[in-house]
């Protein structure tokens, strides 16, 4: 059984609509069982709870930086005053 790994960003659904297509396309032309993990956060790591209910070993939540958010991303007011005052 092969291991795979998908890191899903959580920036809308467009991202986590394309690697259910991949996961699809990936068990279709392998033609195996494949162990799967999936990594997100927010609404997308709820997504994946709920489209795979038993497989919830296999759905790790991660903070990851995302300056979309920023709350764990970068900080636009920082990022403005490195311009000002290069470190």
């Amino acid at each position: 059984m092969k291991k795979i790994g998908q890191f899903i960003y959580p920036w809308g659904n467009g991202h986590y609509t394309r690697m259910m297509r991949l996961d699809e396309a990936l068990l279709k032309h392998l033609g195996e069982e494949l162990d799967v993990h999936y990594f997100s956060k927010g609404e997308v790591y709820k997504k994946l709870l709920d489209k795979f209910p038993d497989k919830q070993k296999n759905i790790h939540e991660v903070l990851m930086p995302t300056p979309i958010d920023g709350k764990v991303g970068p900080s636009v007011t920082l990022s403005l005053l490195n311009i000002l005052f290069p470190v």
